[in-house]
This record gives C-alpha cells, structure tokens and sequence, in this order.
C-alpha cells in the first residue's frame, strides 16, 4: 500500500513549465533593478531537485537566454539612462562581475577556471566578499553573455560513484555595482551587489543528515545540509554563526539570508518528483519566514557600520573582560561607550555627506 501526503504552501507566483524565462523575469525580479541602482543589494536564488531546471531559470540555454541576462540588459540600460538624464551632476559607475563554483568544499573560480586560496571576509563596504576569485569589469550586455557564456562551460562535468558532481554544486554569480555621484555641494557613493546562486540538488534533504554523510561522505553534499540548518535557524530568529560556518556556501550567504539583501528565491518542481517536491516544499516554507534589512549601502550607511562594528568589538571586549564586576559596574560600562561613541556618530553622519 502506497501512502500519499499531501502538502501546500502559498506563494507569490506559480508558473507552468510553457513560462518563458523573459516572463518569469518580467513579473518577479525586473522591479528590482531600480532598487539596486539605489544602492540596495539584491540576491536571486534558485532552489530544486537536480534536473527541475534552476541552471535553465538563471542562465537559460543555446536558444533562450536567463532572468540573469535580462536582468544585466536592464540594469545597464537604466545606469546608462541615469547618466543622461541628471544634468549638473557627474555620475561614474563601475560594474563587475564575479563567478565561482563551489563542489565538495572546495572553490573554483569559471571565468579563468582554477582553484585558488579563497576568503570570505567583510571588504570595505562591510558586506562580505570572496576574495581571491577573478573579478571583471562589465560595460555592454554582450560582453556580460560572452564571459557567462565561458564560466558556464567551465562548470564541473565530473561523475563519482554517487552520480554526476553538478548535482552537487553550487554556483555564485556575484555583480558588485560602485557609483559615485557628483554635484556641486555633494559627492555620494553608492555600492551595491547583486548575487545570483543555483543551489544544489535538494532532493538528499529528503534523508537524514547522519545517512547521506554516512552514505556519501562528510563534505560531498556539505553545502546544502548546512543551507537547511541556516534557513532553519533564521527563519526561527535563532543565531546562525555554527550553521554558517558548517560550509563555504553559506559563508558566502551570510548577507543574503537575514541579512542586508532584498531576496527572491525561485523555487523549482518537476512532474513526478515527489521526494524532491516534498523537499522543496519544506524548504520554501521555512524561507517564507526569513526577514531579512536591506539598506542604501551610500557612504553615510557605510560610515556608520563601520562605528557599530567598534562598538560591537568594544562591547565583546566588555563583556570577556567583566570578570567578577557586578552587574551596575558593567551597565555603566556600556553606558560610558555609548556617551564616548555618540559624537563620533555625529561626526561619522556629517563627514560621509561630503567624502
């Protein structure tokens, strides 16, 4: 005896397999690129079972392009069209792109197709970077697809006993956008970053993590058992530092999920797949809970992140150093810090308007 379980979920848009990804781009993500010419960042994911069609939504195929190509051709056509139409004010933009793969913990850079030492740490923008991967400079829609076009051919082809490894990998597109904007009383600069990302096959979350590790090995599909637990532990509000660092992928997410990012996340289905939609569908309702603060990354945001990550240091230092303080020697310490940081503050506010 076969037993059906049934389970739903609500969502913003469903599209049937007939959708073209022009219209899929059209109705969920084209809205989106005014924000991130205003400095905000902005993270697509694609989410499924191997084989539902996450690589075709983002980077499309020999005949239809992706949401990720639609989504440059807008991009640069409205900074163009800015450039144009704010007369008295000098406005510069630098565009790169950025794409590595990640497969079994470990970190290959397609545009030039090797594997370099990798780190992922905070840049000068307070936003987290991986550092080490080539990263180009995009000035024309067809200069965008033709490096695509190289990186995409450069992903992994390998197979193990275990099946082939794209199913295992992830891939992070990352556009890093830098304008600065002159006028005569003001310079702003404004920093932003678009992150697209395929996640692996999720059809393994249908098992316990102690039986794929066991079956597959500890690190083979380390990336998306540590996205269940992060997705798990945001969208419950909880801290998600030891979930995070379980894998290079989601390191390189810890912006995107609950942190300084609009998200969109693109959920993937094939007919007569019911471990890997029963997957999905668990999976999506915990993302419908994540919430996350997307903020104009301009230069007065910036200055001020860069105070409360002092005071975050000053308040860690505080609290490893309280010893046996009583609890009214320790608020007064904390008071202290925030009376010494609040003309700091002021100035930080007034220098960012005229960097």
């Amino acid at each position: 005896m076969v037993r059906v379980v049934r389970d739903e979920a609500e969502v913003f848009e469903v599209f049937g397999a007939q959708t073209s990804n022009e219209q899929v781009y059209e109705a969920q993500i084209q809205d989106f690129v005014s924000p991130v010419v205003q400095g905000l960042n902005l993270a697509v994911i694609a989410i499924g079972a191997s084989g539902s069609g996450k690589s075709f939504t983002l980077s499309g195929s020999a005949s239809e392009l992706g949401v990720i190509h639609y989504f440059v051709e807008s991009l640069l056509s409205t900074l163009n069209n800015t450039l144009e139409n704010e007369p008295g004010v000098a406005i510069k933009h630098t565009l790169r792109m950025q794409l590595i793969e990640i497969v079994n913990e470990e970190i290959t850079d397609l545009l030039t197709k090797s594997k370099r030492p990798v780190t992922i740490e905070p840049d000068e923008w307070e936003t987290i970077t991986i550092q080490g991967a080539d990263r180009r400079i995009i000035s024309s829609a067809e200069q965008f697809a033709e490096l695509h076009s190289i990186a995409v051919q450069n992903k992994t082809n390998a197979a193990t006993e275990f099946g082939n490894l794209s199913h295992k990998a992830a891939t992070i597109l990352t556009l890093d956008l830098i304008q600065t904007i002159e006028s005569s009383t003001d310079t702003q600069v404004l920093v932003s970053k678009v992150t697209f990302v395929e996640c692996p096959g999720i059809e393994v979350l249908a098992q316990s993590p102690e039986t794929v590790r066991l079956k597959q090995g500890p690190t083979l599909n380390q990336a998306v058992l540590a996205l269940q637990d992060v997705v798990r532990d945001v969208a419950m509000g909880k801290s998600v530092n030891a979930s995070s660092e379980a894998s290079v992928f989601t390191r390189a997410l810890s912006e995107v999920l609950g942190g300084n990012t609009i998200g969109i996340a693109v959920f993937n289905f094939q007919c007569d797949d019911h471990q890997g939609s029963g997957a999905n569908i668990k999976l999506l309702k915990q993302f419908q809970r994540i919430v996350n603060f997307p903020i104009a990354n301009d230069n007065r945001a910036i200055c001020l992140l860069h105070k409360y990550r002092r005071e975050s240091i000053n308040l860690r230092k505080i609290i490893y150093g309280a010893g046996g303080e009583t609890v009214e020697e320790y608020q007064s310490k904390i008071c202290l810090l925030y009376t010494s940081d609040a003309a700091d503050d002021m100035q930080c506010v007034d220098l960012g308007g005229r960097r």
